[in-house]
């Protein structure tokens, strides 16, 4: 792919959400990808023929809408004023609120506000052992108690050290050697997948020869691997914000 060029219209890990942004009827797409960036793919179709046009970046504050990368987009009518505005949930673990002060049919985003505080991003040994707050938020707003209020479920990513039971000296020992065995194939298979890239710099047996021997790397790789025991799990937890009753709703003057 040359530089100056975009792998795709929305860039990549697109997280996308129907929404009749403009209301005309039918249901347009708005598209959040990994730089925090939310765009409008509108539908230029009928409700049962969809034909989507070009895509244009949103615009908050004047300025084009940006998170804190692996934008999240939801619409909804968060501020009770008739209008939908956006919620986006941010690669940090943030959410973020975009009140529409425009109108049905032309939406205009204000600068965002703030709902969420960033969560937690701790990998390997720095990695908690109870659970908590993590990154990629991903949000829905749902009257969740039946208050009248919306409430906020925010969905995240996260790594936690795993629960495991106290090892006894041989299996302290088994463990210290397979690691050393694995963190060898670990290097062969990072040399192997070099020699690979470059084909056209090998002859044919030695490229069998190397895919061979990719393979039985890559077979034991798996099989250390399945005997060591697993420190760090990952998980995505869903996290439940309930809608202070005496709070007014976040941007709203």
């Amino acid at each position: 792919m040359p530089p100056d060029k975009q792998a795709g219209i929305t860039g990549t890990a697109s997280v996308v959400h129907a929404v009749d942004w403009d209301g005309d009827g039918v249901l347009d797409l708005l598209v959040g990808d990994i730089g925090g960036n939310v765009y409008l793919v509108p539908n230029e179709g009928t409700p049962r023929k969809y034909a989507f046009g070009k895509s244009r970046q949103l615009q908050a504050g004047g300025k084009p809408l940006q998170v804190a990368g692996d934008a999240g987009p939801f619409a909804v009518d968060w501020d009770g004023d008739g209008l939908l505005d956006l919620l986006v949930g941010a690669g940090d673990g943030s959410v973020w609120f975009f009140r529409n002060v425009g109108s049905a049919k032309a939406p205009e985003l204000a600068a965002g506000v703030r709902l969420v505080a960033p969560g937690q991003a701790s990998f390997g040994a720095d990695a908690p052992t109870t659970p908590h707050r993590g990154i990629r938020a991903k949000v829905c707003a749902v009257d969740w108690n039946g208050d009248g209020r919306l409430d906020l479920l925010v969905g995240d990513f996260t790594t936690q050290k795993a629960n495991l039971p106290e090892l006894t000296a041989e299996q302290k020992a088994e463990h210290a050697k397979l690691r050393k065995e694995l963190a060898s194939a670990q290097s062969r298979f990072s040399e192997l997948v070099t020699k690979m890239r470059v084909p056209g710099r090998t002859k044919k047996e030695e490229r069998a020869r190397l895919e061979k021997e990719f393979e039985e790397v890559s077979r034991r790789l798996g099989e250390v691997q399945a005997k060591l025991p697993q420190e760090y799990e990952n998980h995505g937890w869903v996290w439940l914000f309930l809608r202070n009753p005496a709070e007014r709703p976040a941007g709203v003057p």
